[in-house]
């Protein structure tokens, strides 16, 4: 189960939260105490005497039996927590009353106890001392009475003072006590491990504002545990901060769980007050705040009741410190609480949003940091279903829907086969043949939902993206649809001027054999126009040229209707063939023009496809360009990061100076760039918006290098690899893994990527199936049982190793890249050699790291 804390950069922390054994009280619980008349204490001592380690002799351990009862109507109260308490008021013991308000408590040995009994609504009771005798079977009668109406009668006037540990007969103590209730019962179910849990652990990146979702990962987990929610110590966090920094210069989140709020080091260190809000009108708050003034990153917040229950609903919380200005008071967090038939209490979901930082150089004078916030990373987790031991469903969560309509306005009818998604998540579905979609299972947000199609392509456009809100257990409809006729022709002579009555051809050019577009393809149209010289009419060519944009496509107007036109494109020494088409009065037409290009000229590896309207995918395009020359730079690696030295993706320009990056994650980004005898090109600022690509043209300086008359020796080193910090990991010295550089790899120039492993030492290649060969390392064999590594792209996990006996991902390098695609290599095969970046859950098996030579998938 994954911790309450997470990562500034979004990646999990290792589990700290061990699942435990069954206990001898664990399988009590699986009884039905008294619910069968005399059978309960003949099945309770039958489980003492199977499973006690002390034999006979814990046969007659000291117990206590009893029942919570209405103090007015003597009625069984159920789900009540009975708790047996030391001389110190410690926890023994706790159970749960059932149906019948019966409850049975374990002393560890002979002595003096209380019983308390807790029940929300319920004022709290506690028995007289108890002295147990040893092998003793006490019987008690516990009564209580409601009192959910004292929190309707609390009133929260002007500003109200912050108390430490509030005391009895205080009207914060009143509201105190009943969230204490909620939170001890929370804490004991979390203890005793009662239910099965399926849990929905997620990540998502959303923009500044916090409100609609760009990027979503999730990950399902199920099994018996405790509760999903776990934080660390109290008194480490006391001493240490709810934010702490991490090696690696990023910085974990903790929140609170039921323990830490319930901890002597935090009643010391916190106050409370009540609070109010016009618009929670039926529920109470009871705010709490830090009362030391330091530095140290704490944690204010408000428990919220409900007022008629008084039964605890859920925590909002905020961190009271930030490294910057700009940050403070972006980071919170919320923890949402449920209470089930039983009387048992859980956290049913909660989530911590971080700030995603940028800096932009050019801000950053006159005292300025220049650092931003660019967006929110949250992280969280819920409980989508809940289970007995026994697997009994209790609950499921309940999602949201998506439905709606796909809809050609070109053709007035519905569109099939579109592939509806929404954008930045794995949510999508293909429509049925009346344009019908219906998307299932999606958590709560607001998120963009788009579509794509062959339709589009062959129309050259872009369909705009729907922004959808969903709620849990509701349906949201929407309608997204191809463009009609006259907003085609309206965006695709926007800011120009088309006489009455012309046409409109758009269209996107390809390179024949690698399908690749062309950007700065140029296109002719030519037509003849009939003309008339005094009495003799004659006809003369007439023609335009656009040029294709960065995505390979064009656009024209004013072309006459009615008249055969010749189209044509051509790039550098290249054409196209010629295409004749005829354009109805006030219509347009979409065609697709090829040119054969020598291979290699687009440098397929920064061309990439021209689509934009796949899941998630977007970025950055454009050319670099030298401003007195108008010549293109050449050769350049071009970066794109996200946050200062946070590199997403790199590429390099091809001989016309053009470049393309795509990523999953839109958002605010730098860019820069290096290129021979051009000043470096850094922060310079480009926005990413969901669905498309940004175009930019870039202008780099050119730079005089100055020729010394010495002979300089120099270790050549590749850009994209020294900013990602290759060199450096390399040059640390001895037992820190093994490196295969660019030049290595040029040099031997494997067939497959096994090949560079064969001679490696304390290495070994096997075939993990027929034809396949997967890598790993002597020094992870463990019982003879196979321990493969852990595989990373360009910083991306893409095989999770593991033990094969427990179904791991084998490292089958050759199935992941060819080896032509990959220009370096690093191997660590022991976890003392792995560093911090690529540290994982099965990094005892070893860690392989692949970088391509464009650097990045934008991922």
């Amino acid at each position: 189960m994954a911790e309450f804390c997470t990562l500034f950069s979004g990646r999990w922390l290792p589990d700290r939260c061990k699942e435990r054994a069954p206990t001898r009280h664990d399988m009590i619980r699986m009884l039905e105490f008294g619910g069968g008349g005399q059978r309960a204490l003949p099945l309770l001592f039958l489980v003492f005497t199977a499973i006690a380690p002390g034999g006979p002799q814990a046969l007659g351990a000291q117990t206590v039996q009893g029942q919570l009862l209405d103090r007015e109507t003597l009625a069984p109260i159920e789900g009540a927590l009975v708790l047996l308490l030391g001389d110190r008021e410690e926890q023994l013991d706790g159970y749960l009353t059932n149906a019948k308000g019966r409850f049975i408590l374990r002393a560890p040995k002979s002595g003096v106890y209380v019983v308390r009994a807790d029940r929300i609504g319920y004022e709290t009771v506690a028995s007289d001392p108890i002295e147990l005798a040893q092998s003793q079977i006490f019987g008690l009668r516990l009564e209580t009475a409601e009192t959910a109406i004292q929190l309707e009668e609390l009133r929260v006037e002007g500003e109200q003072q912050c108390v430490v540990r509030p005391g009895e007969g205080m009207e914060v103590a009143r509201a105190w006590e009943e969230a204490r209730k909620a939170l001890t019962v929370q804490e004991w179910t979390d203890q005793e491990g009662m239910y099965r849990f399926q849990v929905l652990n997620y990540e998502r990146d959303m923009g500044p504002d916090a409100r609609r979702v760009e990027g979503e990962t999730r990950r399902v987990t199920s099994g018996v545990a405790r509760s999903p929610i776990r934080s660390r110590p109290a008194a480490e966090l006391m001493e240490e901060g709810f934010i702490q920094r991490l090696e690696d210069g990023g910085w974990e989140y903790y929140g609170p769980d039921a323990a830490v709020l319930l901890s002597d080091e935090f009643l010391d260190t916190h106050c409370f007050r009540l609070r109010s809000e016009v618009d929670r009108p039926g529920a109470l708050g009871l705010a709490f705040e830090p009362v030391r003034d330091t530095d140290q990153p704490d944690i204010e917040g408000t428990l919220w009741l409900d007022r008629e229950t008084a039964a605890l609903q859920f925590l909002e919380f905020g961190y009271t410190w930030a490294e910057y200005q700009e940050a403070r008071g972006v980071a919170q967090g919320r923890v949402e609480f449920e209470g089930l038939p039983n009387g048992a209490w859980i956290v049913r979901k909660w989530w911590i949003r971080m700030p995603r930082l940028a800096q932009d150089l050019s801000m950053a004078r006159g005292g300025r940091s220049g650092v931003y916030v660019a967006g929110i990373r949250e992280a969280g987790a819920e409980v989508a279903q809940i289970s007995t031991l026994d697997r009994q469903r209790i609950s499921q969560v309940e999602r949201g829907f998506v439905s709606g309509l796909v809809w050609d306005s070109t053709r007035y009818g519905p569109l099939e086969g579109a592939k509806v998604y929404l954008s930045g998540t794995s949510h999508s579905v293909v429509t049925d043949e009346d344009g019908f979609f219906f998307l299932e299972d999606v958590r709560e947000g607001v998120f963009t939902a788009a579509f794509t199609h062959p339709r589009l392509d062959t129309l050259g456009v872009i369909a705009p993206g729907v922004e959808v809100e969903v709620h849990a257990g509701d349906i949201s409809d929407i309608l997204l649809g191809v463009p009609a006729t006259g907003s085609i022709l309206l965006e695709a002579c926007r800011g120009e001027e088309r006489a009455e009555g012309s046409a409109v051809i758009t269209g996107v050019v390809h390179d024949k054999t690698s399908g690749e577009v062309v950007p700065r393809a140029t296109v002719s149209l030519k037509w003849q126009e009939i003309v008339g010289v005094t009495r003799i009419e004659g006809a003369r060519d007439a023609w335009l040229e656009v040029s294709t944009r960065g995505d390979g496509r064009f656009s024209t107007c004013g072309v006459p209707a009615e008249q055969l036109i010749i189209v044509q494109a051509e790039f550098l020494d290249q054409e196209s063939d010629t295409v004749h088409i005829r354009v109805p009065m006030d219509a347009y037409r979409a065609v697709d023009l090829e040119i054969e290009l020598p291979a290699g000229m687009l440098n397929p590896r920064t061309a990439a496809t021209s689509s934009t309207g796949g899941v998630g995918i977007q970025g950055v395009q454009g050319y670099l360009i030298d401003p007195e020359s108008r010549e293109p730079v050449r050769a350049a690696e071009v970066a794109l990061l996200q946050t200062p030295g946070t590199i997403r993706i790199t590429g390099t320009t091809n001989d016309r100076g053009f470049f393309r990056m795509q990523t999953r994650i839109p958002g605010s980004y730098a860019l820069s760039a290096r290129a021979l005898g051009y000043s470096p090109l850094q922060a310079e600022e480009v926005d990413v918006f969901p669905g498309k690509l940004t175009v930019v043209e870039v202008k780099m300086a050119p730079e005089a290098l100055a020729m010394e008359p010495i002979v300089v020796t120099a270790e050549a080193r590749t850009y994209h690899l020294e900013l990602q910090g290759f060199y450096e990991r390399m040059t640390k010295g001895l037992d820190t893994g093994t490196f295969i550089t660019p030049e290595i790899m040029d040099e031997r120039l494997p067939n497959r990527l096994t090949d560079l492993f064969w001679s490696m030492p304390a290495t070994r290649v096997v075939e993990t199936q027929v034809g396949e060969q997967g890598v790993y390392f002597r020094t992870g064999e463990r019982f003879g049982d196979i321990c493969w590594p852990m595989v990373y792209q360009d910083r991306q996990l893409v095989r999770t190793g593991g033990l094969q006996s427990g179904g791991a991902d084998p490292a089958a390098l050759n199935e992941i890249l060819e080896a032509f695609d990959v220009t370096a290599i690093e191997v660590y095969r022991s976890p003392a050699e792995i560093p911090p970046d690529f540290n994982g859950p099965n990094a005892g098996c070893g860690v392989i790291v692949l970088w391509t030579r464009q650097g990045g998938s934008g991922g």
